[in-house]
């Protein structure tokens, strides 16, 4: 049973790890973008349209664009065939939806709403 537990995290982890990786572009999957949806080919295909785009993001050597908690498009930022990083991203800026856009600002209300709240606080008390 205490193994059970122990291990139940780690191949929890490990399954979203694999469901999330479908959409990473490989030797056999590729992601093509389109005007109204983005399609990931390999062992399956899937369209994506651009409605369900929540937010992108970015690492050092990744561009991430977040479809749903489950739906994550990984991106190598060297591995682009055709086009730049700078292209695409002009691309989904255009077509990214105003959901999405407005999402980009809200996410960052409770920080600013703190931080409001920190200074408020602190001029107070002077």
């Amino acid at each position: 049973m205490i193994l059970l537990i122990k291990s139940f995290p780690q191949l929890v982890g490990d399954k979203r790890f694999k469901e999330r990786m479908l959409f990473a572009p490989s030797a056999k999957r590729s992601i093509n973008f389109y005007d109204e949806y983005v399609e990931v080919k390999g062992k399956f295909s899937q369209k994506l349209p651009y409605k369900e785009l929540k937010r992108t993001g970015q690492t050092r050597s990744l561009y991430l664009l977040f479809f749903t908690e489950r739906r994550i498009v990984i991106l190598h930022k060297a591995g682009f065939r055709k086009g730049t990083l700078a292209e695409l991203k002009e691309f989904i800026k255009e077509h990214r939806p105003f959901q999405s856009k407005i999402y980009g600002i809200i996410r960052y209300l409770p920080a600013v709403m703190a931080f409001v709240l920190f200074v408020s606080i602190f001029w107070s008390e002077f």
